[in-house]
């Protein structure tokens, strides 16, 4: 579940640092060239308005509804061409006569593409190059960061589905004491013992599962540890209640759980202050993803 919203975080934060910076190059007018790296020629040129459009207010041109206007373009060497804007370079209110642009073209002897600018500022423009350069850059590490992301979250999905689909079919062997806890009340064991020495209490850790599919993998397939104060606690397994005695003061429980090569998984630690004669319950449950697990005081 945490692969997934970093994934969604990751899209997320890319579209929004993208659309950012796409915004500050549509508006300017004197935009960068169609390849800025591949300049053939720059020539200032004529043009008249024919009709125009507005873009959606979220696209790739940035955010707000930018004027797009088909034009007749008439170069310097006398040559027309119908060609439409780009988004924010002009508006109907340039309808009213002649404007100015500057034609840029790249490739060989100016064949390739052609991009249609106002006339700007030389180092404006070469900032709004930097800028689309860097747009195009995010976008592109963003998606492919938020893919690969979303990608592993599946993949993690699979390998754990697998697992429990593979599992053994038998009855897993319960141990008595779990099957004496469970008839007494319903979850696991619970250790009590009376006439407790002075200056001593008791700490009882309950392993829950989550329900569902991941719960059956946990199960048959992971093995919990419990320490207290960094000592290991022998535990019968899951869904048990252990109970331990210790000295009053200041402890710390920790419980997480190992599969194969995969350790220390689902860790939640807790610390608090034990006083004496006092009875503590604590409650540890992994969560789906399994790389966090979650440990709280339960109530009497």
């Amino acid at each position: 579940m945490e692969g997934s919203f970093l994934s969604a975080g990751i899209l997320l934060s890319t579209a929004v640092l993208y659309l950012s910076l796409a915004t500050a190059v549509t508006a300017y007018p004197a935009a960068y060239p169609v390849q800025p790296w591949n300049v053939a020629s720059s020539t200032l040129a004529t043009a008249t308005l024919l009709d125009c459009s507005r873009t959606p207010f979220v696209s790739f041109d940035g955010v707000g509804r930018w004027w797009q206007c088909n034009a007749a373009v008439r170069l310097s060497d006398g040559t027309t061409r119908l060609v439409r804007t780009g988004a924010g370079v002009a508006s109907p209110r340039d309808a009213a006569g002649a404007i100015t642009l500057v034609a840029t073209c790249s490739g060989p002897k100016a064949t390739g593409r052609c991009s249609y600018t106002r006339p700007g500022s030389v180092w404006a423009q070469v900032g709004i190059r930097v800028v689309w350069l860097l747009s195009k850059l995010v976008l592109g590490i963003g998606v492919f960061m938020g893919l690969f992301m979303a990608a592993m979250t599946v993949f993690h999905s699979y390998v754990l589905f697998m697992a429990w689909w593979r599992r053994p079919r038998t009855p897993r062997p319960r141990a008595a004491a779990e099957v004496a806890g469970d008839a007494a009340e319903g979850v696991g064991r619970v250790h009590i013992t009376l006439g407790l020495p002075e200056g001593v209490g008791r700490v009882h850790v309950t392993l829950g599962l989550p329900e569902g599919v991941w719960g059956a993998v946990i199960s048959e397939q992971m093995t919990p540890l419990v320490k207290i104060d960094d000592q290991v606690v022998e535990v019968t397994g899951w869904n048990t209640t252990t109970t331990v005695t210790l000295p009053a003061g200041r402890h710390r429980v920790r419980v997480n759980f190992g599969w194969d090569s995969i350790a220390e998984r689902g860790d939640a630690k807790v610390s608090f202050d034990l006083r004496d004669g006092e009875d503590r319950r604590f409650r540890y449950e992994p969560r789906k993803s399994f790389n966090y697990g979650r440990i709280w005081e339960m109530d009497e």
